[in-house]
């Protein structure tokens, strides 16, 4: 029923033309055993590692995710492949590996992947948090589609794959949830959708990011107990008070195209400050202005 699912909202056609070839890191979860016959069907050639299902191994491999993606990257330059995919033992997170070698995660992979839609000619609305860099709104735009800002939770992405009009959720760690298909996050269909999108564009990841509006992303955290975070936020709102600012989630401040948000996380004793800007030194500046401030409120609140 999946695997049926899955090929149906695959344009199979225009995958099988390129016959990719993928090395595909699957942490010993059970996408090793489920995905390489879809991709096989769609004309992949698929490279496997750590394919096997180990139940006590796919965790550590998480943990070890940094020296696997070094050892992957140097798998796909050696191979000639076209892409390269580490896949997390729950198979949701997705990191993407360019034929250059170059790691694509996080907020860079959210960008790349809204770019590939819009490439492709896609319509519709992208659902994504409200850290996410505004590269997306400003692409999106130019291609007559909208960009949904959602809270940073998992369950606010997917509910808003619920709305007819929005084409993809995606999220700051990798999660992608392709409505058309299921309104989950999936990296099994995640790969596919990937390798379908670039057999439509008919060019490379590197390609395609190169043409992609720059901006300066920066973030940073600053632990932060649980009992101290609400008044964090009270000290935000206050600052906030006489200046442009959005509550969806964390309070976000705007500066005309740039911003900075105070955002503590949800499960971790952290407060996640985050800063954009056209010019580097602007995003530098707030980056730090706002690490400043949290710190001072923190001395104040103990």
């Amino acid at each position: 029923f999946y695997r049926e699912g899955f090929l149906r909202s695959i344009d199979r056609d225009k995958l099988k033309r390129d016959n990719f070839k993928v090395v595909i890191d699957f942490c010993n979860s059970p996408a090793g055993q489920i995905l390489p016959p879809i991709l096989n069907d769609l004309g992949c050639e698929v490279i496997g590692l750590n394919a096997y299902i180990d139940e006590q191994r796919g965790p550590r491999k998480a943990e070890e995710k940094p020296q696997n993606l070094i050892q992957l990257a140097k798998i796909v330059a050696s191979l000639d492949a076209q892409a390269g995919f580490w896949l997390d033992p729950n198979v949701e997170e997705v990191a993407l590996i360019d034929e250059t070698g170059r790691l694509y995660e996080g907020a860079e992979l959210l960008v790349l992947m809204g770019n590939l839609l819009l490439k492709a000619g896609a319509k519709g609305a992208f659902a994504v948090p409200v850290s996410a860099p505004s590269t997306i709104e400003l692409t999106a735009h130019q291609k007559g589609c909208s960009v949904r800002r959602t809270k940073s939770s998992d369950r606010a992405m997917i509910e808003a794959t619920f709305s007819p009009e929005v084409i993809m959720a995606g999220s700051m760690d990798g999660k992608f949830a392709f409505p058309q298909f299921q309104a989950a996050f999936d990296g099994m269909f995640t790969i596919a959708k990937t390798l379908e999108l670039l057999a439509a564009v008919d060019t490379s990841f590197s390609r395609i990011m190169a043409e992609i509006p720059s901006r300066s992303f920066l973030q940073t955290r600053l632990p932060c107990v649980l009992e101290m975070k609400g008044g964090i936020m009270r000290k935000m709102s206050e600052d906030s008070l006489d200046k442009d600012a959005s509550f969806i989630d964390g309070i976000k401040v705007h500066f005309g195209e740039d911003w900075a948000l105070v955002l503590p996380d949800q499960n971790r004793p952290l407060v996640h400050i985050i800063a954009e800007a056209r010019e580097l030194k602007t995003a530098t500046r707030l980056l730090d202005e706002y690490r400043h401030k949290v710190e001072n409120w923190k001395k104040e609140l103990a």
